[in-house]
């Protein structure tokens, strides 16, 4: 389950070719049986590359993350 305020625009068939960008306030998700709140995502994904800002503000699940990923020698 996920709850909050998305504005996501992109394209791709696999993760190979993802192009999305997002905006999103996450209120609320579940992961493992947990659920955690207040989650920021914002940024690119392209040439599987994360570029952008991820946020927690929940108690048990808390950083504050600018910067980029690379996923391209994992898939």
């Amino acid at each position: 389950m996920i709850a909050g305020d998305f504005q996501v625009d992109g394209s791709g068939r696999d993760f190979k070719t993802l192009n999305i960008q997002s905006k999103s306030d996450i209120q609320s998700f579940e992961l493992l049986g947990r659920k955690y709140n207040n989650l920021v995502l914002n940024g690119t994904l392209k040439d599987q590359r994360f570029e952008g800002i991820i946020k927690s503000d929940d108690p048990n699940l808390q950083f504050d993350f600018n910067g980029h990923l690379d996923f391209a020698s994992t898939y």
